[in-house]
């Protein structure tokens, strides 16, 4: 695993949309109801990608401390799916599902 100095990591908060709709009950009937969130630092998940864990899908978003700077994507997936990814880097993304 690669360690970063901590003046180094960030804050980033990831918001998702469905269809372009906000994220809500509604929105989320056809998607799975907990959704893991990945930020990789390389163009493929790795052991030491950081995963959020389960996250309602009604939340629309999530914020995760301690990011490495050289983040390359943040995927969004279901059991078992890639549901949907973004280029990482900036203190706020969207992917839209």
């Amino acid at each position: 695993m690669q360690c970063w100095p901590s003046n180094v990591l960030q804050t980033v908060t990831v918001y998702w949309t469905i269809g372009g709709q906000p994220a809500n009950a509604t929105t989320c009937q056809n998607l799975p109801s907990e959704l893991d969130i990945f930020f990789d630092h390389t163009d493929t998940l790795k052991p030491d990608t950081i995963e959020t864990g389960l996250v309602p899908c009604t939340a629309g978003s999530f914020v995760q401390d301690e990011v490495p700077p050289d983040l390359v994507r943040i995927v969004i997936m279901g059991p078992n799916q890639q549901l949907g990814q973004a280029a990482g880097g900036p203190p706020s993304v969207t992917v839209d599902l």
